[in-house]
């Protein structure tokens, strides 16, 4: 278990300056840029085989995030933008929606750990708290607590997020997806992608609605 309270502690570490990292990484919102070929770039129109697909899996638009559990923006993005993306574009069928980690430090890479070993059916409710709970959680004294409780909540009792955190093969899940969203030019959260091009930054509703309608009419 020296592994585990060695996360843990690193974690602790980290979460003092994980909101201050993220306000440097974050950069104002930018007109949308297509992205240049490079491998891996179909995962942006295509769903990979660890996404959790939000909406009809069938929808001829893919809308991707890239985020970071102890990013400010990024619960901010969740909690005043996504609402509207799932009621105009996910429910509406004209696009499918996946969030994938792009942790910025430990306690975010444990925390993407753990909402991929919760249920598949479970994964966007976990994310989704996260979010909207960042502030509590990210300054509560027992952030290793505070973080089981909202894992309980979603089908991971606290055995079941001890053996997550040390689970080599879901580590090499959101190592990967990390990588490549480097590799796609993600260098800042939360970054969105509609139809292949990039948006850094907290994105209006209004202009992911005009990107996707315009992918749809091509």
């Amino acid at each position: 278990m020296m592994r585990l309270f060695a996360l843990v502690l690193l974690g602790v570490a980290f979460s003092v300056s994980a909101a201050a990292m993220a306000e440097k990484t974050e950069k104002p919102a930018a007109p949308a840029q297509e992205v240049a070929a490079v491998a891996g770039d179909d995962m942006l129109v295509m769903p990979h085989a660890e996404d959790r697909v939000l909406g009809n899996p069938f929808a001829k638009v893919q809308i991707v995030e890239y985020a970071s559990y102890t990013c400010p923006h990024c619960a901010t993005f969740h909690k005043e933008v996504m609402p509207d993306i799932q009621k105009k574009l996910i429910d509406t069928g004209k696009a499918r929606f996946v969030f994938r980690p792009f942790p910025l430090d430990n306690v975010a890479f444990a925390i993407s750990k753990l909402t991929y070993c919760a249920p598949k059916k479970n994964y966007y409710d976990m994310v989704h708290a996260y979010m909207d709970e960042q502030a509590v959680w990210t300054k509560s004294k027992d952030l290793l607590g505070s973080i089981k409780e909202i894992a309980a909540r979603y089908g991971l009792d606290e055995s079941a997020v001890d053996a997550c955190l040390l689970n080599e093969e879901v580590h090499e899940v959101v190592k990967e997806f990390t990588e490549t969203g480097q590799k796609l030019g993600v260098n800042s959260t939360p970054s969105i992608f509609v139809d292949g091009k990039l948006l850094p930054g907290i994105q209006r509703i209004d202009v992911l609605e005009k990107l996707v309608d315009e992918a749809l009419a091509e």
